[in-house]
This record gives C-alpha cells, structure tokens and sequence, in this order.
C-alpha cells in the first residue's frame, strides 16, 4: 500500500514569504473526505 492508495505525490507551485514561486510536491489524501468533521483553526 504505498503512494498512490492512501496518498497521490502531487506537483505544486508554492509561493514564498518572499513572493519567490518554487516548485514542489505535496501528498494528497486519496480518499472522500465529504463526510468528516472540518477542523478550523490558526497557524502558530
């Protein structure tokens, strides 16, 4: 069960503090998530 089942490597473009755009990976969840309860809170 590796990447692809639980998570798909996915290619990103990610903005620094500095506006410099990057490119990046991120995983992400392969699953529904229609139907769990939304967290909601701040960054430290």
């Amino acid at each position: 069960m590796g990447e692809g089942y639980l998570y798909i490597k996915t290619p990103v473009t990610v903005k620094l503090k500095s506006g410099e755009l990057v490119d990046a990976f991120a995983y992400v969840y392969n699953h529904d998530v229609s139907e769990c309860e939304r967290i909601i809170g701040r960054l430290p």
